[in-house]
């Protein structure tokens, strides 16, 4: 789903479809002096034992010209400290026609003192992909010494250029995900005149400087990050500084001083490729406007571009920012998130329903203060609400006047989003004043799974129960699709997975599905045999074997990072036991609510004879809880474990 912006992926020892040996010569360079401070600053460092890696130096130095040209200058310098700091050993960088890596110096440094410099037998070229019978103009340009130990350092020195494209006025600098870094500095130059739009994420540990056009941000000695239980994603806490420049006086086409800007200049290179032919006009002639509303035209254009339109990547040269014309894609059936988007909106203008092409971000945070469309990494679909008065509202995916639809997504329908969309922000391509919107995450009741369990325990203790799964919301889309794909033998096993802990033993049986417009259910029946807990002459029953949503334990007494306890979601259980006559029941009835600002667990047990009734409903706003309140969040989390893992004893009458 890649567009206006590149990821970097750290590929060691894996050559894509092809590898190109690089015929340079032997790279026999004096080791530099920054190179010798660096080896001495890891001889003094105290290092946290769980870290793989130390970042010992990460700079980069970045100048950036009136005509669109970059030149950075980079210097990293690393120490494996385990053997999971192997991949941090290596230097991957994108190169393409536009951008090149130059003077590229390296060294290993190995725990006995001895330096290997690096050669061209360190160094290869690996393709990207290939898509559509065509190669896809991104290289990875891979430097890798052989046999790195614990105690080695390998530092890398090199410069990057880029002739006049784009994305130069956007730069990104990542000083610190997890690992410890020991020194960080990050150095911009930019034109004259110019302004500068940052953006930083955990960037209060630097220290920032600026003369004239020139800036620079500097931290030293930022500590390795744990990973925690219940912790944000890792993308989340990122440490990273961007930055965007522009010419106030607009000389140049990529300029950006707002989000207005951004907008036009997306519209402008968007649009275009919105052309209709014969073919489309026919097509939508015979199979869309001979529908009686514009309800039916749009269902019906959202079913086709999803479905019949292959998702290939072949982004050659500016087909990463441009999308190919809408002709193209129809005959081709198959095109990128820009190419689908293109296409329906062509479709649509043919039914006569205007729309706009929206930019999303999949797989980042989009930060408000800094205008630019490299942001984003995905293509979605909007259509001004206005123009389609005869539609019944669709509140999941409708904001600020817009219906959104993504037609890359085929488990997707008109009026829901993808999950990961909501509470992101948008650009909607169009000169208006207020483009970029954040969508609103969706109430919980959109992502809502209920297991309904009806479990019989036998006089020998053995135990068969019907079990219902049933997920309304978006989650109900993702399901149908996800049937659909896979055989019956793949989506047993996926359930047995799910109760492998607790029922590991358990006998799967009478699979069935269904699904309508709102909610997917599946449901099947389970046995297993002596079910019940022995602990001497005693007899447990546990109540929860779905035991659905079950959080980690919370040892520690301080806490580093914020709480979560997941995406926004609402889990619902029914457990319904019988009991034999041949046991008596020891159970008092039982009911809690326990909360904190982001999450809420409501519980019930009750009993009648030998019936048993147990009823929970776990909500998450999908929020974070501030690291000082992490004794709320243990709190909550005994309480939360306690109901999910309660047995009751039980006797044998005839014992």
């Amino acid at each position: 789903m890649t567009i206006f912006k590149f990821e970097r992926k750290c590929i060691n020892r894996i050559l894509i479809f092809s590898v190109f040996l690089l015929a340079l010569p032997s790279l026999s360079f004096a080791q530099k002096e920054w190179v010798k401070d660096a080896i001495l600053r890891s001889k003094s460092a105290t290092v946290d034992p769980k870290a793989s890696a130390l970042i010992l130096v990460k700079d980069h130095s970045i100048q950036i010209y009136d005509n669109g040209k970059t030149k950075k200058h980079v210097k990293i310098a690393t120490k494996m400290l385990n053997s999971n700091g192997e991949a941090f050993m290596s230097l991957t960088e994108s190169i393409t026609s536009w951008r090149k890596i130059k003077s590229v110096k390296g060294w290993h440094i190995k725990a006995d003192g001895k330096v290997v410099k690096l050669k061209k037998d360190n160094i290869i070229q690996v393709a990207q992909e290939l898509t559509a019978g065509y190669y896809d103009d991104v290289l990875f340009y891979i430097a890798e010494f052989i046999d790195v130990k614990v105690g080695d350092i390998v530092a890398f020195e090199y410069t990057l250029t880029e002739k006049s494209n784009w994305d130069s006025y956007y730069q990104a600098f990542y000083m610190q995900v997890q690992q410890p870094v020991l020194y960080a500095n990050y150095h911009v130059k930019i034109p004259k005149g110019w302004d500068l739009h940052i953006g930083s994420h955990f960037a209060d540990v630097c220290t920032f400087e600026q003369v004239e056009n020139e800036y620079n941000w500097k931290a030293e000695n930022l500590a390795f990050q744990p990973e925690e239980k219940l912790m944000p994603p890792w993308y989340y806490m990122t440490r990273y500084i961007k930055i965007s420049c522009y010419d106030p006086l607009h000389k140049q086409d990529f300029n950006f001083v707002d989000w207005k800007d951004a907008s036009v200049w997306v519209k402008n290179n968007l649009s275009p490729s919105v052309d209709v032919n014969l073919q489309i006009e026919e097509y939508v002639a015979e199979h869309i406007n001979i529908l009686p509303d514009n309800e039916s035209k749009l269902k019906a254009i959202s079913e086709f571009v999803p479905n019949e339109i292959r998702y290939v990547a072949v982004e050659i040269g500016k087909g990463r920012f441009v999308p190919r014309k809408a002709t193209r894609t129809f005959f081709n059936r198959y095109g990128d998130c820009k190419d689908k988007v293109t296409l329906m909106r062509s479709m649509l203008q043919v039914a006569n329903i205007p729309s706009v092409s929206v930019l999303a971000s999949v797989h980042g945070y989009v930060d408000s203060l800094m205008p630019s469309p490299l942001q984003f990494d995905h293509c979605i679909l909007g259509i001004p609400v206005d123009s389609i008065a005869d539609v019944p509202a669709m509140p999941n995916a409708t904001v600020n006047g817009w219906l959104l639809f993504d037609p890359t997504d085929p488990s997707v329908h008109l009026g829901e989003l993808p999950m990961a969309l909501y509470g992101s922000k948008v650009l909607i391509a169009e000169e208006i004043d207020s483009s970029l919107i954040p969508l609103q995450y969706i109430s919980p009741e959109n992502n809502h799974r209920k297991f309904i369990v009806n479990a019989h325990l036998d006089e020998n203790g053995n135990m068969t129960s019907d079990v219902t799964i049933k997920d309304y919301g978006a989650p109900a889309l993702l399901t149908s699709y996800w049937h659909s794909k896979n055989k019956p033998e793949d989506i047993k096993k996926r359930f047995k997975a799910l109760f492998s802990e607790l029922l590991p033993l358990a006998e799967f049986s009478e699979f069935n599905f269904e699904s309508n417009t709102d909610s997917s259910t599946f449901k099947f029946r389970l046995k297993q045999d002596s079910y019940l807990i022995k602990s001497g002459d005693l007899r447990f029953l546990l109540l929860d074997f779905v035991y659905s949503g079950r959080l980690p334990q919370l040892k520690k007494k301080k806490r580093l990072h914020p709480i979560w306890f997941g995406s926004f979601k609402k889990l619902e259980l029914e457990i319904n036991w019988t009991v034999d006559e041949a046991w008596d029941i020891e159970l008092t009835a039982d009911s809690m609510e326990t909360k904190n600002e982001v999450v809420t667990f409501n519980y019930n047990l009750s009993k009648q004879d030998n019936r048993i009734q147990m009823y929970s409903l776990f909500t998450s706003t999908g929020k974070l809880i501030d690291k000082e309140k992490y004794s709320e969040a243990r709190k909550f989390r005994r309480k939360f474990t306690k109901v999910r893992s309660m047995k009751i004893m039980l006797k044998n009458k005839s014992e």
